[in-house]
C-alpha cells in the first residue's frame, strides 16, 4: 500500500472480496479487513507526507488519493466502515483529524458516505477536524474537488 502499486494491491481487493463475509462471521472482534485497509493507506499517506520535500509533493499526493481511490471504488470496501472495532472511527474521522482535506475531499464525494456518524465518544467527523480547509468542506462551504482533477495535477 506504500507503494501505490496496482499490481500490489489488486490482489488484496480480489481477496477482500472473496473473503469479506466469511471474516466479519468469524471474527470474535468483529474486524473489517476492508475498512481496516482503508483506514491503514490514509495513515500511510499522512505518515508519508510528513517526510517529503516540496519538490516531488505532488506526484505523492497523486500517489496517495490514487491508492484511496482504489480502495474505494471497490465495492466491498465501505467510506463508513469502522477501525478499530468499538472505537467508531470512520476514514472521514481519521483524514479530518488529520487534516488531510485532500483525502476528506475524496470521501465527501462518495456516493454513500455519512458524515454524520459519531464515534465512540460521540464525536462526528466535524468535531476531530484539523484545519480550516477540512472543516470548510465537512460544513459544506467549499466544495470537495473532483477525483479527476486530483488524479491529473501536474
Amino acid at each position: 500500500m506504500h507503494s501505490g502499486d496496482p499490481a500490489l494491491i489488486h490482489p488484496f481487493l480480489t481477496e477482500i472480496g472473496k473473503d469479506r463475509r466469511a471474516s466479519l462471521e468469524s471474527s470474535a472482534e468483529g474486524i473489517d479487513t476492508a475498512a481496516a485497509a482503508l483506514h491503514l493507506a490514509i495513515h500511510c499517506a499522512s505518515s508519508k507526507l510528513s517526510y517529503i520535500t516540496p519538490k516531488p509533493f505532488a506526484l505523492l499526493i497523486i500517489i496517495v488519493v490514487s491508492t484511496i481511490q482504489m480502495l474505494l471504488s471497490h465495492r466491498a470496501i465501505s467510506p463508513n466502515g469502522i477501525h478499530p472495532p468499538g472505537m467508531g472511527t470512520t476514514p472521514l474521522h481519521l483524514a479530518a483529524s488529520l487534516g488531510r482535506a485532500d483525502v476528506v475531499s475524496l470521501l465527501l464525494e462518495q456516493e454513500n458516505v455519512d458524515d454524520t456518524i459519531r464515534d465512540a465518544q460521540g464525536r462526528t467527523c466535524r468535531d476531530v477536524a484539523r484545519g480550516k480547509q477540512v472543516i470548510k468542506l465537512i460544513d459544506g462551504i467549499i466544495e470537495p474537488v473532483p477525483q479527476a482533477l486530483i488524479l491529473t495535477l501536474p
